[in-house]
């Protein structure tokens, strides 16, 4: 009866170890490359844009037809979620739209260069971005899609915000100071178009 008394209490004790253990993580399989590409890209400008953003379900929307006190419903049926968003925007030049007919040399020598529109070229999430607030109701689970809907909409927002705040025109003027640098260095005369 001891052995089986100390057995129990060693299994308790090397089952509480095992809960208190780290976690091993493991590679199961080799890395595959699945695609490598050239990117003629030229970065020019940064912006980053924090943002708190709203989201909520409610109930009513997926029963429609239906009236609930909005006590109640706040109570019993609602889904919220405040975020504090943070995004990187990233503007600059897409080399591969410039073609041989925009760079020619003019007779006195000097190269002229039909530099294409700057565009926004990355929308990049910050890794810090988490949900600020999170509300789930009595009867709800809550929308797990309501988090991925909201980081879509920011998205699409800090573009459209980002354009209007002026990014691609910095982009522009930057990436000709860019270039002019490159072709002063190469002592070839340039002007832009």
């Amino acid at each position: 009866m001891l052995i089986l008394v100390i057995i129990i209490i060693i299994l308790l004790f090397a089952w509480k170890r095992l809960q208190k253990g780290s976690i091993i993580i493991t590679n199961s399989t080799k890395s595959v490359i699945t695609r490598l590409h050239s990117v003629n890209k030229l970065e020019s400008a940064e912006m980053t844009i924090t943002k708190i953003m709203r989201a909520e379900k409610e109930l009513i929307d997926i029963i429609p037809n239906m009236s609930f006190d909005n006590t109640i419903q706040d109570f019993l049926l609602q889904d919220k979620m405040v975020f504090e968003i943070e995004w990187r925007v990233i503007a600059g030049l897409d080399l591969t739209k410039l073609n041989t007919w925009d760079v020619f040399t003019q007779l006195n020598g000097v190269v002229k260069i039909n530099l294409p529109e700057s565009e926004i070229l990355h929308v990049i999430l910050d890794e810090n971005t988490k949900p600020y607030d999170r509300k789930i109701w009595l009867l709800t689970k809550g929308n797990i899609e309501m988090e991925t809907q909201l980081r879509n909409k920011a998205k699409e927002e800090m573009r459209e915000e980002a354009v209007k705040a002026g990014l691609l025109e910095v982009a522009q003027k930057n990436a000709k100071k860019n270039l002019e640098k490159i072709f002063q260095d190469l002592e070839v005369e340039v002007v832009f178009d």
